[in-house]
């Protein structure tokens, strides 16, 4: 807060408002669903109070092949496309993107990643709309985000 600078990242998950009936998954667990919705929340407010303070608060949304979303699944109801690639070298441009001095104005978002697909999620009350999706078929760079990612927010 001193700095008039930071950026503070949390992890959490698209099972976040998706039940297993949604998804067609068998396993199901709840409290899985109400921390990671918590984590959700908590960007939410962490990034609205720290704005002026010049510290973005964002939320990856990563895939990962785990007990709750299988090798097999199926796509969840955000309807986007299953990756091929859940690994986290897909995952980890974007997260250096976002502590970029060019990543100042974007704060209080939940951004899927996963292979060489990215996504915005709309968000009722504050960002409205449809969510915001692109594909690349291989790993995004630093550079190539610095571009992407704001012109995908309308801030390019």
């Amino acid at each position: 807060i001193k700095q008039k600078f930071g950026r503070i990242i949390t992890f959490s998950s698209r099972g976040a408002f998706v039940g297993p009936a949604a998804a067609n998954l068998v396993y199901t667990n709840v409290a899985y669903n109400a921390v990671k919705a918590g984590i959700l929340g908590l960007t939410a407010a962490l990034a609205s109070e720290q704005k002026a303070n010049g510290i973005t608060v964002n939320s990856i949304l990563p895939s990962a092949v785990t007990p709750l979303f299988p090798a097999d699944k199926k796509p969840l109801a955000d309807n986007l496309p299953v990756p091929e690639k859940t690994g986290p070298e897909y995952v980890a441009p974007v997260v250096a993107y976002l502590c970029t001095d060019e990543a100042q104005k974007i704060t209080g978002q939940f951004i899927y990643t996963a292979g060489g697909d990215i996504c915005i999620y709309g968000r009722p009350l504050v960002m409205p709309g449809p969510h915001i999706f692109i594909h690349k078929d291989d790993m995004w760079t630093i550079e190539e985000l610095k571009k992407t990612i704001p012109e995908m927010m309308g801030l390019g």
